[in-house]
């Protein structure tokens, strides 16, 4: 048994599949229900994938890939046990206790994912990301179709509410995928727009590249746009340092003058109705939905915050309690000033801005052209991320779990080129 499977790259192969099976489930919460919390499916599946990695590990006497804790992670234990503290200050204990006990859980999980994903290649990664992406785009589109030829396309008379794989906002139809708001289905999809701008090579990687653009355009989130537009740029710009030519300087204008032509000819081509949808959402674009609303709210109450904040998770409730709305602040930078204070923003923000200068570094010195494609690709996400942090509150979400995993498996590349152990 153990001979025919020494044939195959058991490594490889069954923590691929392990991967993909925790991303889907990250990414596709088919089920949940709340109990206290919500309990989503990826709470048990990873741990689960984790221990039958383990089994077969231990089993088959197969090498495993290790890496010490990072110094980004103990950053990051540092912020987890510091909101914990703020739960003794906090003015809303329950609610600090509860994205505490949050937080903690989301750890577990991590520890588990990042322990899964360093056993792959980059490429045995990528070509997961690139099947899951291809998955949940091309499930969230099906879905999205189906609603929208069910609903018989009338809109404007219908009040908000979500309809599988739709959010009908303002007689705008929204595509969600398999969650409930459109902007977080833009920031679980910003994987897959990145890994097939940077892995053009892989087959798929260019038909992820249209359905996952596609499903971002019918999103219709501004933020999302944005966000992306952002990231492709830092992008490029940081790569025309590491080659100074000419031609680096062209290439940066036409993907700014690409993704404007791209926009004018989608414009052209789409359904009348659609045209009236992308007006639509430009009209009220300096509304931004409300969200300067809460936004000046949000700025009124930092002089009241101080150093240390209001506690953690308590932002919603002082907004509630101060001006009688009930929302979160749409912002998770001013969301974490309120809650922790100056002290707990700069806690938090530090392994961002620690794993984005050794992300930097890699792209402009590192000589293997394919940990460059992967740095590039993870710091384009990264920087969408901190983009779209500007009109969510996302400081505790999913997504983090994967992106700080990806800089763990770039992090033990490190150390396999220093033991002359690199590996595709």
């Amino acid at each position: 048994m153990l001979s025919v499977l020494k044939k195959f790259n058991l490594k490889q192969d069954l923590y691929s599949f392990l991967t993909l099976i925790s991303v889907l489930s990250i990414l596709m919460p088919l089920f949940q229900f709340k109990f206290f919390y919500t309990i989503k499916p990826y709470m048990a599946v990873i741990p689960v994938c984790f221990f039958v990695g383990w089994f077969f590990r231990e089993r088959f006497q197969v090498n495993k890939s290790s890496v010490r804790q990072c110094v980004f992670e103990k950053m990051l234990i540092v912020f987890i046990v510091y909101s914990g503290v703020s739960f003794f200050w906090s003015d809303y204990p329950d609610a600090s206790i509860k994205m505490f006990l949050a937080m903690c859980v989301l750890s577990f999980i991590y520890f588990f994912l990042r322990n899964i994903v360093v056993n792959l290649s980059l490429d045995g990664l990528v070509k997961v990301l690139i099947i899951s992406g291809l998955v949940i785009n091309l499930v969230s589109l099906l879905l999205y179709i189906f609603s929208f030829l069910s609903l018989d396309g009338n809109f404007n008379s219908m009040p908000k509410g979500t309809y599988m794989g739709l959010l009908v906002d303002r007689g705008v139809p929204r595509l969600t995928g398999l969650l409930n708001d459109p902007n977080l289905f833009v920031v679980m999809n910003l994987i897959f727009v990145f890994v097939s701008f940077s892995f053009r090579q892989f087959k798929m990687s260019k038909m992820l590249m249209v359905v996952s653009l596609c499903s971002v355009f019918l999103t219709f989130s501004r933020g999302g746009w944005v966000a992306i537009f952002i990231g492709l740029v830092c992008v490029f710009v940081f790569s025309m340092f590491k080659d100074s030519k000419p031609i680096n300087f062209i290439k940066l204008a036409l993907v700014v003058l690409t993704f404007v032509l791209m926009m004018v000819v989608f414009y052209q081509f789409i359904p009348e109705q659609y045209k009236v949808y992308f007006v639509e959402r430009f009209a009220h674009i300096g509304s931004a939905s409300g969200r300067f609303k809460l936004w000046n709210n949000a700025v009124s109450l930092l002089p009241q915050s101080g150093l240390f904040g209001f506690g953690i998770f308590s932002a919603k409730h002082v907004n509630c309690d101060m001006f009688m709305s009930c929302k979160y602040f749409h912002n998770t930078y001013l969301a974490l000033l309120l809650e922790v204070g100056v002290l707990g923003f700069a806690l938090y923000y530090l392994p961002h801005v620690y794993l984005l200068i050794k992300t930097i570094k890699v792209m402009l010195f590192n000589l293997n052209e394919n940990v460059v494609r992967f740095s590039s690709f993870l710091f384009g996400v990264h920087v969408s991320i901190l983009a779209m942090m500007m009109s969510l509150t996302i400081y505790a979400n999913e997504i983090l779990i994967i992106l700080f995993s990806l800089h763990v498996l770039l992090h033990s590349v490190y150390q396999r080129e220093a033991f002359g152990e690199v590996k595709r």
